[in-house]
């Protein structure tokens, strides 16, 4: 049960005894009234009734007398009327049936009027003539307490249903403030603040509205803190501080997303030894100034649509994904940022080759797998450190080069080193006269046809 229901069904059972308590007091009220009523008016009819009827009896008309008991009948509300004569003992009765009409019976039932009865002695002097003996009739006391009872209840009715309608609608307005805080402590729970709950008129609603409202701002701002602060740690996480450009893992998701969905165009892999030399002749500051000329070079001047993706792998590694190119697009690609470091070498007389090499890597749809096209790179990126008088070679997997690059023979490395691959030949080396010096130890990697030879000495 809700608070409000709480409340409001225990003040409307106070309110209903306390309206039960001054309907049953003013009905008392009217049922006593009516009762001294009817007792004052037996008692007068009585005393009246002697001062008419002693005439008679003193004269013994009989006849005269039950003339007045009738005129004294017939006029009030009596149920029975009797005069005993105290001379012969005769008797003069008169009897009305008790019938009352507009009065239910259970009311009637209840039996709240007593019989009201009045006797009294007629005398002459010292003489006892007759005894006289009134019973007064309860109709019009029924009739009118039961006007009493419905008038009561009607009025009682009315106001206990405007009261509960005035206490419904002033507690509701009272509790309104709680409402609100329920509301927003649920919007909290959803990280939603929206705007403060307005200040209630209750002082003790207000403290606690007060509270919330700071409680709310502050935790507004802590979220808006967390968010900012995820935010700025998921940009580290895929961004290149100094570039700004995306980083390796950045990358290497937009490289398997692209492999997913078409894999269809080529990826542009480039060394720029210029950058490295930059770092080791003079310094950090000044290696991460050409590293943000070279990124921003990059982004303004290669980059032609947002479906392509740069990133920077490594110091001096930089990598473009370029979906749906065909190889002279990659091979434009590689021609530009030759050229772009050719212009960043301030060279005048323009002799000097481009200190970087330009590895192109194609890919018509059918490769799905992120590491044969890094090799790929990898391989073409070799080549064109072996060609300076021109760094830039294709390699297009569909003509069927079968060469190795750096991310396939790591995995090879670490598969061998997981799974025990290496295998070791003995060589004895001699001299001249044929004596022993030492012996040459051959290590190589055998797996499905694939051996790499290292000698060790």
């Amino acid at each position: 049960m809700t608070l409000f229901n709480q409340i409001f069904t225990w003040m409307l059972v106070i309110f209903f005894c306390l309206v039960l308590a001054v309907f049953g007091i003013e009905l008392n009220t009217t049922r006593n009234f009516l009762l001294n009523q009817q007792t004052s008016d037996v008692n007068n009819t009585v005393n009246s009734m002697g001062l008419a009827l002693a005439p008679y009896l003193e004269s013994d008309d009989k006849v005269a007398a039950e003339s007045v008991i009738n005129a004294f009948f017939d006029g009030g509300f009596y149920r029975e009327v009797n005069l005993t004569l105290l001379a012969d003992n005769s008797e003069i009765v008169r009897e009305y049936p008790v019938k009352i009409q507009g009065v239910p019976q259970w009311f009637i039932d209840l039996d709240v009027f007593p019989v009201i009865t009045e006797k009294q002695t007629i005398t002459s002097g010292w003489m006892q003539l007759a005894e006289v003996e009134v019973v007064a009739h309860p109709g019009y006391a029924y009739k009118q307490l039961w006007k009493s009872f419905v008038q009561l209840s009607a009025i009682m009715a009315a106001i206990f249903v405007i009261a509960s309608v005035i206490i419904g609608w002033q507690l509701r307005r009272s509790l309104k403030p709680l409402s609100r805080i329920t509301a927003k402590a649920g919007e909290i729970a959803k990280n939603k603040f929206g705007e403060p709950i307005p200040l209630p008129p209750t002082s003790e609603l207000k403290t606690v509205v007060k509270a919330i409202n700071v409680m709310t701002e502050q935790l507004k701002r802590y979220f808006e803190q967390q968010a900012e602060e995820a935010d700025r740690l998921r940009k580290a996480a895929y961004r290149d501080a100094i570039s700004g450009l995306g980083n390796r893992r950045f990358y290497m998701g937009q490289l398997k997303s692209w492999l997913t969905e078409s894999g269809i165009g080529g990826m542009v892999l480039a060394k720029v030894d210029m950058i490295k030399e930059v770092y080791d002749n003079h310094g950090f500051e000044a290696g991460d100034q050409i590293v943000e000329r070279f990124a921003t070079r990059l982004t303004t001047t290669i980059i032609t649509n947002d479906n392509m993706t740069v990133a920077r792998l490594s110091k001096d590694e930089f990598v473009i994904l370029a979906p749906n190119a065909d190889p002279d697009d990659l091979r434009l690609l590689g021609e530009t940022m030759l050229a772009m470091v050719a212009e960043m070498q301030a060279d005048p007389s323009e002799l000097t080759a481009p200190k970087a090499a330009v590895g192109l890597a194609i890919n018509g749809g059918g490769n799905r797998d992120a590491s044969v096209l890094l090799s790929q790179a990898d391989n073409a990126l070799s080549q064109a450190r072996n060609t300076p008088e021109h760094p830039v070679v294709l390699i297009d997997q569909s003509v069927g080069d079968a060469a190795m690059g750096k991310q396939q023979w790591k995995a090879l490395l670490h598969e061998a080193i997981a799974n025990e691959l290496f295998v070791f030949k003995y060589q004895p080396a001699t001299d001249s006269q044929s004596n022993r010096l030492h012996q040459e130890v051959f290590s190589a990697i055998e797996k499905t046809e694939i051996t790499m030879v290292r000698v060790i000495s």
